[in-house]
């Protein structure tokens, strides 16, 4: 839920003229840290154990909230304050939107087969191999430097 929210914020702090280099430093910066996270949380692993690796990662997503909270983005001009008053409550249209997307999905097999894809890689793999990743290079580096000759 971070990165959509991330990226679709970025309209609203730059400007339209600077938002094609905003938006490919943003995604420059999440592929970078992305990879320093990961050798990061090998090296926490080997060095605290995975107790203390959850422990951080949560309380970076603390400190990112809290940061997140004091943002102060700058006022919507007055044509779009007009068109946000005719609008119902956000969490309906939100969740109008949500069903109008599932009913398209259920529509059309083959985009519906891809999402499924999608939805199994993103919120099972793909935590699965950031959590097991620091875990299998540690294991796979500690029998090695035990098996190695001195």
């Amino acid at each position: 839920m971070f990165n959509p929210a991330s990226s679709a914020i970025l309209p609203n702090i730059v400007s339209e003229k600077q938002l094609a280099r905003a938006s490919a430093i943003d995604q420059f910066l999440w592929s970078g840290c992305t990879l320093v996270g990961m050798m990061a949380g090998g090296i926490l692993f080997t060095l605290f154990g995975i107790v203390a690796v959850f422990l951080i990662n949560a309380g970076s997503y603390i400190v990112s909230g809290v940061l997140e909270l004091c943002m102060r983005l700058p006022p919507l001009p007055a044509g779009d304050r007009d068109l946000r008053a005719g609008h119902r409550h956000p969490l309906r249209d939100y969740l109008t939107q949500l069903a109008e997307g599932f009913r398209y999905l259920l529509g059309h097999r083959t985009v519906l087969v891809l999402f499924s894809c999608f939805a199994v890689s993103n919120f099972i793999l793909w935590p699965q191999g950031l959590i097991y990743m620091p875990y299998f290079f540690n294991e796979t580096l500690t029998h090695a430097r035990a098996s190695s000759p001195s």
